[in-house]
């Protein structure tokens, strides 16, 4: 926010500066012209204004002439006279106490607004969870206004998914209008085309392939709506990306500053830089709030200054009044994703063989040497897998890697292209990072050409997540999945290293009608989970009476691309076209769009799903008007409990410290996801819950959390 001095004739006593916003942005919303005032009844005070507005009152006063304070005082003149031309009573002159926008949210959430609201202004990190379509996003909205309207500098994180939501609601909030509402994107939240077409076609990504040849263009409604709020449609954007190939190797296809000028993704970030306004409520994406903080940390503002990478200019305001952050439990992983470095190590020689001319030959040996000593290495691993480990456990892996350096650094980048010289860039970052002994290291081979690639990242983000809340004075955590279980969001805050102090644990809100609709049925496995012939033909059964007796639609989670290949097989005759499997070239957005034209068509589809199929999809038909005629998913399997799955780097680091109980964290946080999406609204009606894993009735003490969740539940009979 900005101090200026403005002018007014009998202005209250109590909230000056939110009287004098909401005054003055109404005056000029309304074209009003300042009308003459007696110069000795105006009284001179300071008042905070967010930047577009104080910017906009300092040309008026300018293009007319006069002091602000004067034009200040004629414009709030002008706005009392229309009030009594019109005949309407001017607003109490001491503004009411209640949280702007709060009218809106749903009375189910009213105490949570109000202990946030609260908690924020005492300097407290709130952990805030509401069960999905409860209206989190008003809330927020909510939130932010509250905090902007008391001169705060707002900042919302979220993935724009969700983004173009949180911006319908502060548009209805007025507080929200006046404080002024902007969208921030940097280069971080684009992609470059030319790398993403070339991944794609690597990985025999078809669908990806065929967004970047057709423009990039945005994938969702919302999306495309957004232009009212930044006045350009929204190409290239990393998270649109991630929908199409969620595995996208984020550090080696993002936008960079080497990227060519005539590089389209280059040009509409240059062109939203440009126009890019000031305001008091800003929203971003997680990936850009990391990429942010990183930029801090290389600029020596927070514990770490790495001269060697320069540093972009920032999008974000150095120090946030007031953060809130939606969907809480993405943080970590973009922050894992913006410290970590990939190397692809077959698309880098190719750009060296296609662009740089003398002296080619050393640099092309030299990396055809590493990519076969990481290849070896992963060979030599359990089952060939891929190989997470430190740089001095594999000793013949760092001369390998400062041969490479030292061939890369060789090569004058001066006269390549943007393209090649930014491929180049990255990959020396990699290396160097590898090479520090700071980050762990993670070997393997692609799942289709099997290409070499290495993978350096940080195991620990506490020295970054906590430079993020040293610049934030209160802050708002937001999900419908804050809490794992009854653990008091331990898991979450560690993941996110919230100083203890400063953490308050709210109430999680999970209305009735959330678990009501739901019947968990009996049926079981008699195998345990395993990949053995014998569990793939009896789980198959078990799906194909689940799918002989839906109503609707069928979502079965699988927790491997080779279980749901192993189930495939033996389902495809059975069910024939109603049955829709996500592989690694048919991502999760795929699947959803065949899902939803079966349903339309009449049939019943069965899609064995994986990985964003477990947290980022929505099977609602958004054409049934009475939600009691929604069966577009009527019945969800769990084949197995999702134990295992998050093998980040970080993740590994947290099972070390503190043991097994951290996996079983992390899969009870990760099956609640799962069965999130079988209640999305209120009113539903007849939805089926069937988890077919033998071990939820055994009687081991780490199976007790998952059996509490699903407690929840009514069970059928037997």
């Amino acid at each position: 926010m900005e101090v200026i001095r403005i002018g007014a004739i009998a202005p209250p006593e109590k909230q000056r500066s939110q009287w004098a916003r909401d005054k003055l942005a109404e005056a000029i919303e309304l074209k009003l012209e300042p009308i003459a005032v007696p110069l000795h009844e105006v009284e001179s005070f300071t008042s905070t204004m967010n930047p577009a507005l104080a910017s906009q009152l300092k040309r008026m006063a300018k293009d007319c002439n006069i002091p602000l304070a004067r034009l200040t005082a004629g414009l709030l003149a002008a706005l009392r006279r229309h009030y009594e031309a019109m005949e309407v009573a001017p607003a109490p002159v001491n503004p009411e106490t209640g949280i702007p926008g709060q009218s809106e949210v749903r009375e189910v959430l009213l105490p949570l607004l109000e202990q946030s609201a609260s908690a924020i202004e005492k300097g407290k990190i709130v952990f805030a969870e509401a069960a999905t379509g409860t209206g989190k996003g008003r809330m927020i909205a909510s939130l932010a206004a509250n905090a902007a309207a008391k001169g705060d500098t707002v900042v919302i994180s979220a993935p724009l998914a969700v983004t173009w939501q949180l911006i319908d609601a502060l548009k209805g909030i007025r507080e929200a209008q006046v404080a002024g509402i902007t969208l921030s994107l940097g280069r971080p939240n684009f992609v470059s085309p030319d790398r993403v077409l070339e991944w794609a076609v690597d990985n025999e990504r078809v669908e990806l392939a065929a967004w970047v040849e057709q423009g990039g263009k945005p994938l969702s409604e919302r999306t495309k709506g957004a232009s009212e709020v930044i006045e350009h449609e929204l190409c290239w954007m990393l998270e649109d990306a991630l929908v199409l190939a969620e595995d996208l190797p984020i550090d080696a296809i993002m936008l960079s500053p080497d990227d060519d000028d005539d590089c389209p993704a280059q040009r509409l970030y240059k062109s939203m830089r440009n126009n890019h306004s000031e305001a008091g409520i800003v929203l971003c994406s997680h990936y850009m709030l990391a990429a942010h903080v990183r930029f801090m940390q290389l600029r020596g503002l927070a514990g770490e200054d790495d001269p060697a990478e320069p540093a972009q200019s920032f999008s974000l305001p150095q120090a946030i009044d007031t953060l809130i952050v939606d969907e809480a439990h993405l943080l970590e992983q973009a922050f894992a994703a913006i410290y970590s470095h990939t190397l692809r190590l077959r698309p880098l020689v190719r750009a060296i063989e296609s662009h740089v001319g003398r002296g080619k030959t050393p640099v092309v040996n030299a990396l055809n040497a590493l990519a076969q000593q990481i290849t070896r290495t992963v060979q030599q691993g359990k089952d060939g897998g891929a190989r997470v480990c430190q740089l001095d456990e594999v000793p013949s892996l760092e001369p390998a890697l400062r041969d490479a350096l030292t061939a890369l650094e060789s090569i004058s980048v001066k006269s390549l292209d943007g393209g090649a010289k930014a491929v180049i860039r990255v990959a020396i970052r990699a290396i160097k990072d590898a090479l520090s002994g700071r980050s762990r290291l993670r070997m393997e081979l692609t799942p289709v050409r099997h290409f070499p690639m290495l993978v350096s990242g940080r195991a620990n983000l506490q020295k970054a997540l906590l430079s993020l809340w040293d610049s934030v004075a209160g802050a708002a955590l937001v999900s419908a999945t804050i809490y794992a279980s009854d653990d008091h969001a331990v898991l979450t805050r560690w993941k996110l290293e919230v100083p203890p102090a400063r953490a308050i644990y709210l109430p999680p809100v999970h209305p009735a009608w959330t678990t009501e609709p739901v019947v968990l049925h009996p049926d079981r496995n008699a195998i345990e989970p395993n990949d053995s012939p014998e569990w793939a033909d009896e789980t198959a059964g078990l799906i194909t009476k689940v799918a002989e007796r839906a109503a609707g639609g069928t979502l079965v989670l699988c927790t491997s691309y080779q279980n749901a290949e192993l189930l495939q097989g033996r389902l495809l005759a059975v069910l024939g076209e109603r049955l829709i499997v996500q592989t690694k070239v048919s991502s999760a957005s795929m699947c959803v769009a065949q899902y939803k034209a079966l349903y339309r068509a009449g049939a019943r589809p069965v899609w064995l799903g994986v990985g964003a199929a477990w947290t980022g999809i929505d099977l609602s038909d958004e054409q049934a008007t009475d939600p009691a005629d929604d069966a577009m998913l009527s019945d969800l399997v769990i084949t197995r409990l999702p134990v295992g799955l998050n093998r980040s780097l970080t993740h590994e680091r947290r099972v070390a410290i503190a043991g097994f109980k951290i996996v079983t964290l992390e899969a009870v946080w990760q099956l609640r996801q799962g069965l999130g999406r079988l209640v999305r609204r209120p009113g539903v009606k007849n939805k089926n819950l069937w988890v077919l894993d033998s071990r939820i009735g055994g009687n081991t003490p780490w199976v007790a959390p998952y059996r509490k969740l699903l407690s929840r539940y009514r069970t059928a009979p037997l």
